[in-house]
């Protein structure tokens, strides 16, 4: 996934006003490609970190081609690396046990036990529940989001996270 696959994309709310977001193209499981949400502020943070290492603050831009959405900008390389599945899942595993830091014994222990796939499905189910102020999610857009061939394969997990 690279900047040029992020893409601000306009539609109309159910009230009829018109809104835009970002949508990531996404290659999943089995070579299907799948557009998935990601907030502004998201999107915000990642070129303040393109532009604090000398590239172009606009995701779209042509210069930025290329250039990865997981990325680990380290200083001795000319564009960021793009990071791999286990590496990144042993960041957050490391992430994850620094926040037990300071935690009771039980709660520190559920929170390393915590992984990537867990994370996934919990935003499922948060998703599907909603937010104060806001609707749930359709359960046919988590199911896009998550990657899931069948609505089935999701309420399960999801509810039980």
């Amino acid at each position: 996934m690279k900047c040029e696959d992020l893409e601000l994309v306009e539609y109309r709310t159910a009230d009829g006003e018109t809104a835009t977001d970002w949508m990531l193209h996404v290659v999943g499981k089995g070579g299907r490609t799948r557009q998935v949400p990601v907030p502004a502020e998201l999107v915000d943070d990642f070129s303040d970190e393109l532009a604090r290492h000398g590239f172009e603050r606009q995701v779209g831009a042509v210069s930025n081609q290329g250039i990865h959405v997981m990325a680990r900008f380290e200083a001795e390389l000319d564009r960021p690396a793009t990071w791999s599945a286990s590496g990144l899942y042993q960041a957050i595993k490391a992430f994850l046990a620094r926040a037990a830091e300071g935690l009771d014994e039980a709660d520190a222990h559920q929170l390393k036990k915590a992984s990537t796939h867990w994370l996934r499905h919990s935003h499922g189910s948060h998703a599907l529940q909603g937010r104060e102020g806001q609707t749930p999610v359709p359960i046919q857009v988590v199911q896009n989001n998550l990657g899931h061939a069948s609505v089935g394969l999701i309420t399960p997990r999801c509810k039980s996270s």
